[in-house]
């Protein structure tokens, strides 16, 4: 209950960046337009120790979900 809420990742257009000048860590759309691409992404970024600190595992989870092949119900 003491633990502090994990850092959120933010998704926006570089033009519409409320704080374009802040020390945050970005990766380009054109970089993770795919979940194979998000899956590199996660695999890179579990190397550094503040990702542990972040949402990006519920993000990655989302999409994750999101595509999932529809399975077709057996009668």
């Amino acid at each position: 209950m003491t633990r502090p809420r994990a850092l959120e990742w933010h998704v926006v257009h570089y033009r519409c960046d409320p704080d374009p000048d802040a020390a945050a860590y970005m990766i380009e759309v054109e970089n993770a337009r795919s979940p194979w691409e998000l899956l590199g992404w996660t695999s890179y970024l579990m190397g550094k120790p503040w990702v542990a600190h972040t949402d990006w595992g519920a993000r990655a989870a989302r999409v994750a979900r999101e595509h999932e092949p529809r399975r077709i119900a057996r009668p």
